[in-house]
């Protein structure tokens, strides 16, 4: 619909498409209303005007080949052209003022109408190349992802004008790879029951909580002498574990054949579902800016929570929220049968541990990178919350592609790992005041003053 809408043919291809697309007038509706609400300025009455142009230049073209070669037509020569420039009259007066007029006028308006269309073509490609320029500025790879939107953040957003009008030129081995990539081809879902796109992942989210809690419980934190970076806190090493992670991700994606396992595998796609994804997914990004921006976060929430919990909690709570959150996005997406959807990043599991590392110390100040902030951690979340929901509600373009299913159920999980690990600490402290030492699993920390008690 938007290359109709581009290249002018939508006044002759209107808005039906072929049975087999499985598209409805309305679907088709509902896509130009959205484009003309996306991208308002684009006037189609002059894309249709040149369209006619076109398709009239094409038909002259053919019937006057055609002529030709029936003998019919013969192109005029330069002599004909200065015979017609010069035209023979019997009127012994000459050629009068009237007709010389009328030519005159007739060669103004034709080249003003040359002019008009030259002009109107130059504005034209000017805009398609700005739109180029903007799409290729906001990608750090220049490149379009195969089969995904280089959209910022978590989610998904239509494809930009300039990708579709004017598709980028690959080289033959890589448009190779990254057809091999599209996992869908005919522009329309598989043929698969809703609970045949759920259940697979939620059978894996299942299997991650139950390795999360396997990992709260028995992880034993290794000596320091054990350590491959003992001169870095355990906080800083894990998190700069799971920062190179998604790095290495990310520098993935910037290979060609392993576009369709990156695809299939590491981003959840409604339409056609991978359980590993809903895992997998946490951990890629396509843009440095959006890997920069959540491991930020990480690092600043994430250093106190693991100062609170330990690194075998930590990781149970980014890796379960991440997973979670997934899914519930995925299950929002399919029960509403949001096709064109797709969702990708660690938003899911740096929210869940900035929820967790907020109400964990809900009664006490936070500090971020060392500075703290006078506000205690459940006023933060709340103020965290309140912007997520006011740029969901007028965010503009600032809240295209982000997926806010996913990144308001990675908070609500957060919050109840923070729960349950309060809930621990409080069964733990009350059988120790009966005299009952319940050994085994790492000890958990939480903040009861301006310092930490163990437990």
């Amino acid at each position: 619909m938007n290359w109709r809408r581009q290249s002018g043919a939508l006044i002759d291809k209107q808005i039906d498409f072929p049975e087999e697309f499985g598209i409805s007038r309305t679907q088709a509706f509902e896509a130009l209303l959205y484009l003309r609400k996306a991208y308002p300025d684009f006037d189609e009455q002059a894309a249709g005007v040149a369209w006619a142009e076109d398709q009239i230049n094409e038909v002259s073209q053919e019937y006057v080949a055609r002529a030709e070669k029936l003998g019919l037509y013969r192109r005029a020569t330069n002599d004909d052209q200065n015979d017609e420039q010069a035209p023979a009259t019997d009127d012994v007066y000459g050629e009068s003022q009237l007709v010389r007029m009328r030519r005159s006028n007739e060669a103004r308006a034709q080249s003003e109408e040359e002019a008009r269309l030259e002009r109107e073509k130059a504005e034209e490609a000017a805009r398609i190349a700005k739109l180029q320029t903007e799409k290729t500025s906001s990608s750090d790879a220049g490149r379009k992802i195969p089969g995904q939107d280089t959209s910022d953040h978590l989610g998904v957003g239509a494809s930009s004008t300039a990708t579709l009008a004017r598709p980028v030129e690959r080289k033959a081995w890589v448009k190779y790879y990254e057809d091999r990539a599209t996992l869908i081809k005919d522009k329309a879902p598989p043929p698969i029951s809703k609970l045949r796109r759920l259940l697979p992942s939620f059978l894996v989210t299942l299997l991650v909580l139950g390795g999360c809690y396997i990992l709260h419980t028995a992880y034993v934190p290794p000596p320091t002498s054990a350590r491959y970076f003992p001169d870095l806190t355990p906080g800083t090493a894990t998190i700069s574990l799971l920062a190179g992670t998604m790095l290495v991700v990310l520098l993935a994606y910037r290979i060609p054949p392993l576009w369709r396992i990156m695809n299939t595998y590491f981003i959840s796609v409604p339409a056609a579902p991978t359980a590993a994804s809903t895992f997998l997914s946490t951990f890629t990004h396509q843009q440095f800016n959006h890997l920069f921006f959540n491991v930020i976060l990480l690092y600043a929430f994430g250093q106190y929570l693991h100062e609170d919990v330990g690194r075998g909690t930590f990781l149970a709570i980014f890796l379960a929220c991440g997973t979670v959150a997934n899914y519930a996005a995925l299950t929002s997406y399919v029960l509403r049968n949001k096709w064109n959807m797709y969702a990708f990043g660690s938003s899911t599991g740096v929210y869940g541990v900035i929820a967790a590392t907020c109400l964990l110390r809900a009664d006490h100040d936070i500090e971020v990178f060392g500075v703290r902030i006078p506000a205690t951690g459940l006023t933060m979340l709340l103020v965290f919350t309140a912007l997520e929901i006011a740029l969901l509600l007028r965010g503009g373009g600032a809240a295209r592609g982000i997926s806010f299913e996913a990144h308001f159920s990675g908070l609500l999980a957060g919050a109840a790992c923070a729960g349950g690990v309060r809930w621990e600490v409080e069964r733990e402290k009350r059988r120790l005041a009966l005299g009952t030492n319940l050994g085994g699993g790492e000890p958990l920390m939480v903040q009861t003053d301006a310092r930490t008690d163990r437990q």
